[in-house]
């Protein structure tokens, strides 16, 4: 199965990314919008998976999340990858308080998984949440200047504890994909 480790949003975190996102569909561009639903942080993208995979993933997160404490986690900006001068990922970006922390616990959880033999992508952890995806260069110039004027806009929200890394099952349909809840590993203390 197709999966991924996560940090689940809370629905008040997913409520103002949406209501940004709402402001840049106004744009008319070309952008495959992520379902607010969808909204999470990505941890690790795990690819396909048996269950036998999947039992070990549990296991080696689990020991990663047990020896962890729990950390804020604020939603202080919007941006775009590679800029938004060219944007072909739009998203909301998140700050640790204690940035060293989650960084740590986002390591750790992807050295377990790769030890098990599991590649991913070897991509630098930037804790963002993808909203939307850049199809083509139509109205291109709206979705800038609204990306910017939402970006100066944007007020951070009240920071949110990061309880868990999550595992989803991610499925793909001429819809988009629908993710499932697999297991939670909760962070041990803080």
């Amino acid at each position: 199965m197709r999966a991924f480790l996560a940090i689940t949003l809370p629905k008040r975190i997913k409520d103002k990314i949406s209501a940004a996102q709402a402001a840049l569909i106004n744009a008319g561009a070309d952008v495959s919008w992520v379902r607010p639903e969808n909204f999470h942080l990505t941890v690790m993208f795990l690819a396909e998976l048996t269950q036998e995979q999947l039992s070990r993933v549990h296991g080696a997160v689990d020991e990663q999340t047990r020896a962890r404490a729990r950390c804020a986690l604020q939603w202080d900006r919007l941006g775009a990858f590679p800029s938004i001068e060219q944007p072909h990922i739009i998203w909301a970006g998140a700050s640790a308080e204690q940035a060293s922390a989650l960084v740590r616990l986002v390591e750790g959880v992807r050295s377990s998984v790769r030890a098990l033999g599991v590649l991913d992508e070897d991509r630098p952890f930037v804790p963002h949440a993808t909203i939307g995806r850049v199809r083509s260069s139509k109205r291109l110039d709206m979705l800038r200047k609204s990306l910017l004027e939402e970006s100066e806009r944007w007020q951070p929200a009240a920071p949110h504890t990061v309880e868990s890394i999550d595992l989803y099952e991610s499925r793909l349909s001429a819809q988009g994909p629908a993710y499932r809840l697999l297991w939670q590993s909760r962070l041990a203390f803080g």
